[in-house]
């Protein structure tokens, strides 16, 4: 199972059942029905038996890639820089450049995915569109 790693929780998107991501390209790490376990920095130490490895990070949930759209850094759809990080497309291509600035694979212009996660539920975890099901079906 793949990491994928939050520093932030930009536009509180890791509270919904499906959220975006924007990364450099990988195609070997980000394809359609891989499985992720996400997770968030922490700001303190943290201790997970399940990744005892992750001290700086804690897990929050298993997720499944359902869509992966690469694009070049500065054609990333505006809405998309909206939903995903709160900001507009100037203030979100700038910050992910600096994100990017020491890796060797960005390039000025970097080849980015535009990756959907949905998340998968635990059977221990309650899930709240379950509550409302019924409210919706009586119109």
């Amino acid at each position: 199972m793949n990491k994928t790693k939050f520093s932030v929780n930009w536009n509180q998107k890791l509270n919904c059942n499906f959220f975006t991501t924007i990364r450099l390209r990988n195609d070997a790490y980000y394809y359609k029905s891989a499985q992720s376990a996400i997770f968030m920095k922490a700001t303190c130490k943290v201790q997970d038996n399940r990744f005892p490895e992750e001290k700086d990070y804690y897990f929050l949930f298993n997720a499944e890639v359902v869509s992966v759209e690469n694009c070049p850094l500065d054609k990333l759809p505006e809405h998309l820089c909206y939903t995903d990080t709160g900001y507009d497309k100037q203030k979100c291509t700038n910050m992910l450049r600096t994100m990017y600035k020491n890796n060797p694979k960005a390039s000025e212009n970097p080849e980015m995915s535009i990756i959907v996660f949905k998340r998968v539920w635990d059977k221990k975890e309650t899930v709240v569109e379950d509550k409302f099901a019924n409210t919706f079906q009586e119109v």
